[in-house]
């Protein structure tokens, strides 16, 4: 950067990365993992990975489970150990008192936590927790009862082979319940993380026993990894459902609450780091939510072509040309794994054939990485150049940037959107004040409502119109009321309504209704011309001097 443009950034308060290099090195240092091959590098030089690693390589982990087992299955056939940092300790560790452990539990709830509760945890405790090879051995008797059943809708009822069968089925019935009893407590492990989310404690336990019967059905012991590891997702998965259906009077889609959560836990990273409350810019910068960064990739290179070309004085950019040969390595990368099933890989193939077809050539992996649209390749590019020339930002700068500027307060309102989603309706009656004699209702303007000057206004105008109306006898005031959609008092309903033609247009006898001529003659039985007679009539009546100026005032 030149010196110049360093005395700019300087004076409004940036400190510009030293080099490309430095600031790339920064960036793939907090970067997060974004391919399967990545984890299990990373797998093998530490022994084992975390779940909070897996759920990076999953958009959307509660609706992925059976891409998590898959994942699952990768790592365990590879040696790598992974670590379960949702399930307490007392949970996985076999060699305790399974009664100790419930009562230490117990002990460290809530004290609202009621006898209940308190009964249900002491028995679930008493179950013993299974070993990997007893999980294995149930796991075993279900399949074989499951199969038992399939063969028993072929056969006939009272053949030999029929009591065996039928026997098989009794021992997996056993054995499921066994897998199920036996990781209870590990419902309540992940439920009791939960709480204080719109859902009591029994509750959450509820939803997600659900998940646990449905782990039941869809373990598979030939992969290798524990049960409990497995069926946490399914638990989750069923829990964060039920917070999303049933705790919140207005109804948040999963995947929402999923981004709502994301957004809450990094404002709290940046608080801590910045030492003040996030911006919405820096929230939509640090997110990196698709929904939220996708746009503005594109757009950045859109709008902004010429900064990877270096004969273009003022608007080449080092870092941007360094940022696109990183994710077009990403892109090599992904295409020489050739892992069919990856929707990373899936979706570069669909890139590859559709530029292909376009450009009538053979896409570079560069063109490829700015055309798919996905985050795992194109997540930094513009964090990348903020870091390192954030003066494009700042209106008094020469190397201000308004299009990028833009770009980012889009971003900054999808964070406001999504930050009104997270919260909470309260209601109108919740009483306000230490004496809670005055509810919040009482101090929420009414917009709608009509001004007391303008109530009273309204009022002796009505009351001036029917003086003035009072004039006319009973048909022409009658008349000028519905050709002109005046209010009918009760004593005129009445009237209209003792007419022979009232059933058939009575709908047409209603206040505030402007009619047609030939609607008033139905109603009362007479061509329209005689109500056009009528009613001119009663406005030559109406035109009198003396009858104007009374409202004359309220025409001003």
């Amino acid at each position: 950067m030149a010196d110049h443009d360093l005395e700019i950034t300087e004076e409004i308060g940036y400190t510009p990365a030293p080099t490309a290099g430095a600031a790339l090195e920064e960036v793939a240092a907090a970067e997060a993992v974004h391919s399967l091959e990545q984890l299990i590098q990373r797998g093998k030089e530490r022994g084992k990975v975390t779940n909070e690693e897996i759920l990076q390589l999953v958009a959307q982990p509660e609706e992925s489970v059976d891409q998590l087992g898959d994942i699952y299955e990768k790592l365990t056939n590879a040696g790598i150990t992974i670590v379960d940092e949702l399930v307490d300790d007392f949970i996985l560790d076999v060699d305790l008192d399974p009664i100790v452990e419930i009562n230490n539990f117990i002990d460290q709830s809530d004290p609202g936590v009621g006898d209940g509760v308190r009964m249900y945890l002491y028995e679930i405790g008493r179950v013993s927790l299974l070993t990997g090879e007893q999980e294995a051995r149930l796991a075993r008797q279900i399949e074989q009862g499951e199969k038992a059943e399939q063969r028993l809708k072929r056969i006939e009822a009272r053949s030999p082979e029929a009591l065996d069968l039928r026997r098989a089925i009794d021992v997996a019935r056993d054995a499921r319940a066994s897998l199920t009893n036996a990781n209870l407590r590990l419902v309540v492990s992940v439920a009791k993380k939960y709480m204080n989310r719109g859902l009591s404690l029994m509750d959450l336990v509820q939803e997600g026993n659900m998940g646990l019967l449905r782990a039941v059905e869809k373990f598979d012991y030939r992969k290798g990894y524990k049960f409990s590891t497995y069926a946490t997702w399914w638990i989750r998965q069923a829990i964060t459902r039920a917070i999303a259906d049933q705790a919140r009077t207005i109804r948040i889609p999963v995947h929402m609450v999923e981004t709502i959560n994301r957004l809450m836990k990094i404002s709290r990273h940046l608080v801590q780091e910045l030492d003040r409350d996030p911006t919405m810019m820096e929230l939509a910068m640090e997110c990196r939510i698709p929904s939220i960064l996708t746009d503005q990739q594109r757009l950045q290179y859109q709008l902004y072509p010429a900064q990877l070309e270096p004969d273009c004085v003022g608007a080449y950019d080092p870092y941007m040309v360094n940022a696109v040969k990183k994710a077009g390595e990403r892109v090599r990368m992904v295409l020489a794994a050739e892992d069919t099933e990856s929707p990373v890989y899936q979706r570069i193939k669909e890139t590859q054939a559709y530029l292909q077809r376009w450009l009538r050539y053979q896409p570079k992996p560069e063109e490829i990485a700015l055309e798919c649209h996905l985050p795992e390749i194109l997540s930094e590019q513009i964090r990348i150049r903020l870091q390192t020339n954030p003066a494009i930002l700042n209106p008094q700068s020469h190397l201000y940037d308004s299009s990028m500027r833009q770009l980012l307060e889009r971003a900054a309102n999808k964070v406001r959107d999504i930050q009104k989603a997270a919260q909470e309706p309260v209601s109108l009656a919740t009483p306000v004040g230490q004496e809670e004699d005055s509810s919040l209702g009482d101090f929420i303007e009414d917009s709608k409502a009509e001004a007391p000057s303008d109530a009273a206004t309204n009022q002796m105008r009505k009351e001036a119109v029917e003086q003035v109306l009072d004039q006319l006898n009973e048909r022409e005031r009658l008349v000028i009321k519905l050709r002109y959609g005046l209010h009918l008092t009760d004593k005129e309903r009445e009237m209209l309504q003792a007419l022979p033609s009232q059933e058939k247009y009575k709908f047409q006898i209603e206040g505030g209704r402007h009619n047609t001529l030939e609607d008033v003659g139905k109603i009362f039985d007479v061509t329209r011309e005689r109500i056009r007679q009528i009613e001119v009539k009663a406005l030559r009546k109406l035109r009198h001097p003396k009858l104007g100026k009374k409202l004359r005032d309220y025409l001003e």
